[in-house]
């Protein structure tokens, strides 16, 4: 009986041996060379842009200024808006040796943010009113940048991308709830986005990112998928 005792003690041993060795092989094996060629991502990004470019000046609706005036009409402001976007992207990574990735990618998004105002020079209740607006519902951006995968933690990589971001920006009058444009622009804004990924496995993970440019500050979280 004693023997037998001894004999499971030896074999449990050794079962817990080859269970502890085969996970620690398999978390150094995921932290150091799991990595894919693309990547797709989908998320939400929040910008705060606070350019001196940010306002619009307009001017009044040609068929209103037989009894507005043919004066300005006011102006609009974005940087007075938290600028919220859906965004869809891709990224192409490059791991050489190690630890390091580096990648290159490019992200389109779309969102709702609007500054609306009745013009300066119209006295008439809001209801009947004639409006201004800027609007900016779509932006892109592209960029290049490099991780790190930190040793001893599976899944977990830091890194920092350089980035332009690029904001598509519509004026005009608002028409009874039709908005009739005037003129578009194109901000072109430079970025530093440092960032923290954590895979759950090597297909999926979850990535946050700082957005930090020239009057600019943001933020951006995305669910990603590796192929």
């Amino acid at each position: 009986m004693k023997t037998q005792l001894m004999k499971l003690t030896l074999a449990a041993m050794c079962a817990a041996s080859l269970i502890t060795a085969s996970s620690t092989a398999s978390a150094q094996d995921f932290a150091s060379t799991s990595h894919h060629n693309w990547e797709v991502s989908v998320g939400w990004v929040g910008l705060k842009y606070g350019g001196s470019d940010a306002s619009s000046a307009h001017s009044t609706h040609p068929d209103d200024r037989s009894f507005l005036g043919s004066g300005s009409a006011g102006e609009t402001d974005l940087s007075d808006e938290l600028l919220n976007f859906g965004s869809i992207g891709f990224r192409y990574l490059w791991q050489p040796s190690g630890n390091f990735n580096f990648n290159a990618g490019a992200n389109w998004m779309m969102g709702n943010a609007r500054d609306e105002k009745q013009n300066v020079n119209d006295p008439r209740p809001e209801q009947k009113g004639a409006f201004i607006y800027s609007a900016l519902s779509t932006a892109a951006d592209v960029g290049v940048g490099f991780s790190y995968k930190i040793p001893n933690v599976p899944g977990l990589s830091v890194g920092v991308d350089g980035r332009a971001m690029f904001l598509f920006i519509s004026h005009g009058w608002d028409r009874w709830g039709s908005d009739e444009e005037v003129s578009s622009d194109t901000k072109c804004i430079p970025m530093v986005c440092p960032n923290i990924q954590y895979k759950f496995n090597e297909s999926w993970g979850l990535r946050a990112s700082a957005l930090i440019g020239p009057d600019t500050i943001g933020g951006a979280l995305s669910f990603t998928v590796s192929f």
